[in-house]
């Protein structure tokens, strides 16, 4: 991490020495220092950086850590897709690769953009009423923990760095308890600044939070997201009441919720997870479209039809989701909200609730009302395979199969001999000292 931050620092040091010789001092909106962020559109071309930083990680990160779920594969060119991520002969993450440190990285970009924003804003910036000022720390510090609950989701027991405002000072990895109440108190000091941030931003925000643009809206995805963090923390019925006040809607369209865009525009993203028709692709892990019941459109819509041979693994079907590399990317919609609740309520004994919220995601599929068993353990089976079908490549599966210790060779299929399945990926090696 001290590697990371040093060389942030030094570009933005050589960005102003260059520019300074012959021309007006020039700021780079995605990496400025502090000092040099004087004006409101210099604030507001940060978070224009942030929100566009975010997405650098989603194709490696997605991937990853889907293919040590056996929820897919990736195959291309590097083998490491296929041997490291799925153990080939008892094998061992690296610590310095790159289906590691490309996504790590580029994450905590993101968290040196929100906290570079929040320290601009506090400083008097022409322009930028104090009700403004909460919106944007309400904005960085939600954002934040967003990165915060992805990069604990795939660092498991090894937990999270929190505090890394001062590179030269960097706080300590949080782990299990401890890592999730300081995420959640993040969560919870932006709700507060949102409350007080007035009807507008004082910035824009992209076609992707087209209904998440007014301080108000923005919070339901905080408390989304404070749901998502109050169901890792086994607290069943703040689930229910963060999700009251998110975007969740039992009637409402399964798709709803924020989106990472992607464009061909110059300087712009191409969607990471788009790869055509060719070989090189994500495949479903076979198991994916064997298992399904008959007639799941979950199936028929993320998947199509084509064969692929590599390492000695066999895929039928690729990812269907992104039909060009412009579709936008979902960072949490209302279909998994709808499912937390589900978790929730079995968790608490409510199965009749339960059933009937799943239901509402297999009527959406195409299926047939659940009509199992419906003692606690069965349904929390049965609720994973929804996730399963509802939620794939959508980074969760990992964390999902941890949480209730079934992210191991006795509930994942070893498709060669000599297969192991990770449970975690280790701190990065940039991050270590």
């Amino acid at each position: 991490m001290k590697s990371i931050y040093k060389h942030l620092f030094m570009l933005v040091w050589f960005t102003v020495a260059v520019t300074s010789c012959n021309f007006k001092e020039q700021v780079d909106p995605n990496r400025p220092g502090v000092d040099e962020l004087v004006t409101k559109g210099q604030v507001n071309a940060l978070t224009i950086g942030l929100l566009a930083d975010i997405r650098n990680g989603l194709q490696i990160y997605r991937t990853a850590s889907g293919s040590i779920a056996r929820e897919l594969y990736l195959f291309d060119a590097d083998p490491r897709n296929t041997q490291d991520l799925l153990g080939k002969n008892g094998g061992q993450l690296d610590n310095n690769s790159f289906y590691l440190t490309d996504w790590y990285e580029p994450y905590y970009r993101v968290v040196k953009d929100c906290n570079l924003l929040i320290a601009a804003v506090a400083k008097d910036i022409p322009g930028v009423s104090t009700t403004e000022v909460k919106g944007y720390t309400g904005f960085a510090k939600t954002m934040k923990a967003h990165v915060f609950i992805q990069v604990l989701n795939l660092l498991g027991s090894n937990g999270v760095r929190i505090e890394v405002a001062d590179p030269a000072n960097l706080g300590p990895f949080l782990k299990d308890a401890a890592a999730y109440t300081a995420i959640r108190s993040l969560l919870d000091e932006a709700a507060t600044d949102l409350d007080a941030a007035g009807a507008i931003f004082g910035f824009g925000l992209h076609e992707g939070f087209k209904d998440f643009n007014t301080p108000a809206n923005f919070k339901k995805f905080n408390r989304a997201l404070a749901a998502k963090v109050a169901l890792y923390q086994k607290s069943w019925a703040d689930v229910l009441t963060q999700l009251g006040t998110s975007f969740y809607s039992e009637t409402g369209d399964l798709n709803a919720g924020p989106q990472y865009n992607f464009s061909s525009s110059a300087n712009d993203l191409l969607n990471p997870l788009f790869y055509g028709t060719g070989s090189d692709n994500i495949y479903a892990h076979p198991s994916f479209n064997q298992d399904a019941e008959v007639g799941d459109q979950r199936v028929a819509t993320k998947t199509l039809a084509q064969i692929s041979t590599k390492d000695n693994l066999t895929a039928t079907h690729r990812q269907n989701i992104y039909k060009s590399s412009a579709d936008p990317v979902s960072i949490i919609r209302n279909e998994e909200l709808i499912l937390m609740a589900a978790e929730a309520n079995i968790q608490q004994n409510n199965a009749a609730e339960a059933v009937r919220l799943i239901n509402i995601v297999r009527t959406a599929a195409g299926l047939a009302n659940y009509a199992g068993a419906t003692d606690q353990a069965t349904l929390i089976t049965q609720l994973l395979k929804e996730r399963l079908y509802s939620l794939w490549l959508e980074g969760v599966r990992m964390a999902d199969l941890r949480r209730y210790n079934r992210l191991n060779a006795a509930n994942l299929p070893i498709d060669r001999a000599g297969d192991i399945v990770h449970t975690e990926f280790p701190i990065p090696l940039s991050d270590s000292n």
